[in-house]
């Protein structure tokens, strides 16, 4: 019969992002070598500070439009997006879509109010 090495995340974990990890070991019972039960997954338990986030997920927390995230995906060659996937799974990861933001707002603030030099003024207003 063949041991399996199962990793079993505790329900009492500490909430301050840790995992507390248990060793399992479960056998088969003879089933083709198939582990028994359900592997759990290592996720860290404060999800509110994931590096990755989904489309969705940045729609929520930045109050747009899953569209225009699309849009963006599709239109913005700079915009920090990873492809996941065979079903394309967009997933942005929440530093980077803060610098990208900071770095627009501040593109657009200096093209918008961008002053005019005294000569480019003078050549408008000759004319």
């Amino acid at each position: 019969m063949q041991a399996f090495q199962f990793i079993i995340v505790s329900p009492d974990d500490p909430p301050n992002g840790t995992l507390n990890i248990n060793s399992q070991t479960s056998y088969c019972g003879g089933h083709r070598g198939h582990p028994r039960g359900v592997q759990k997954s290592l996720e860290p338990i404060d999800k509110t500070t994931r590096d990755w986030l989904s489309v969705k997920e940045l729609a929520m927390h930045y109050k747009l439009s899953k569209s225009l995230i699309y849009a963006l995906i599709q239109t913005e060659p700079d915009f920090p997006v990873q492809v996941f996937g065979r079903k394309k799974k967009y997933m942005v990861k929440a530093k980077d879509f803060s610098e990208w933001i900071e770095k627009r707002s501040s593109q657009e603030k200096t093209e918008r109010f961008a002053l005019s030099s005294a000569e480019e003024l003078l050549k408008r207003y000759k004319k």
